[in-house]
């Protein structure tokens, strides 16, 4: 095993074995490298850079990226209350499938969504009858038709989800009646990517749903 000291953060590393291309390593990983580069860019080298766009006219010429108002730091917030492509999720996915997370995160993991109310704890009284609670709700679920609810062609893993516009978990909690959870009123398609960040978020009140009916 080789021993490093990264030349940004100045913390020590490791790195499998001492072969050229590993002997040659000054940072600890890329964030640390670009971070150093922008650091240490010349002025030549800005002004080359904002000549190769609009030159002298562009309004970062000569600025770092370092600087708050740098290009590269306005382009961060460029993103915000938009929502990434289907497409790119599913690559996304694709990367993921296999990693595996430690046992440490996932007991975590878990313990935030039980302290929220989303989870039960498997030896909890309660969370048995929130399952029978849920089984009745997919059972009137499974009676309606389907296919009266908008973008129903469109279901899969990663296309839309069937929601429970009033949440399973909020009806069990309220003791509303399965029937009403399960009705045709309180169901409809949602991208997946809506449904899995709503979680047990309700998008309609309790009073508007019994109005439904």
């Amino acid at each position: 095993m080789l021993e490093k000291i990264c030349e940004y953060c100045q913390i020590k590393f490791t790195l499998p074995n001492h072969t050229q291309k590993y002997l040659k390593r000054r940072f600890c990983g890329p964030i640390c490298s670009r971070r150093w580069a922008a650091n240490n860019r010349s002025d030549s080298w800005k002004q080359k850079a904002s000549l190769a766009k609009l030159g002298e006219n562009n309004p970062m010429f000569g600025v770092s990226q370092t600087n708050p108002n740098s290009l590269s730091n306005l382009t961060r917030t460029a993103w915000t209350g938009k929502k990434q492509p289907i497409e790119a999720n599913k690559k996304r996915a694709k990367k993921l499938t296999g990693i595996k997370r430690s046992q440490e995160t996932i007991n975590k993991t878990r313990q935030t969504k039980i302290d929220k109310g989303i989870y039960w704890k498997p030896d909890d009284l309660e969370y048995t009858e929130f399952k029978k609670y849920r089984r009745k709700v997919y059972y009137w679920t499974s009676k309606n038709d389907l296919t009266q609810l908008e973008n129903h062609d469109k279901r899969g893993r990663f296309g839309y989800h069937l929601d429970h516009k009033y949440s399973i978990t909020e009806g069990f909690k309220n003791k509303v009646p399965p029937k009403v959870i399960g009705s045709i009123d309180n169901l409809e398609f949602i991208c997946y990517t809506d449904n899995l960040s709503k979680g047990t978020k309700c998008s309609i009140t309790l009073e508007k749903l019994y109005g439904l009916q």
